[in-house]
């Protein structure tokens, strides 16, 4: 049974729009380089206390936890609950 995730599309929502138009969602994060190495989400707590130590525990902790789930969690086919300034509300599956 496919998971249902909710991605906020950048500030503003301003990637809403390419996430529909191309049936992906992506998240970011300046300096953690490649995610793939990341298997567990103490993987991802230590590389956020390596490239942003000046960053509060909370922050780190709820980034480790969005990075684990996108890299770990999320599926092909699982659904995508987003918004848009421009979208009012978005209500689709990923391809």
């Amino acid at each position: 049974m496919a998971q249902f995730w909710m991605v906020r599309p950048g500030e503003g929502g301003y990637l809403a729009k390419e996430f529909i138009e191309k049936g992906c969602v992506g998240v970011g994060f300046d300096g953690v380089g490649s995610c793939e190495a990341l298997t567990s989400l103490d993987a991802f707590k230590q590389r956020l206390l390596e490239v942003a130590p000046d960053h509060k525990p909370l922050r780190r902790a709820v980034g480790a936890g969005v990075g684990h789930k996108f890299r770990s969690l999320m599926k092909q086919g699982d659904g995508i609950v987003t918004f848009g300034v421009l979208l009012d509300r978005v209500y689709r599956p990923v391809p």
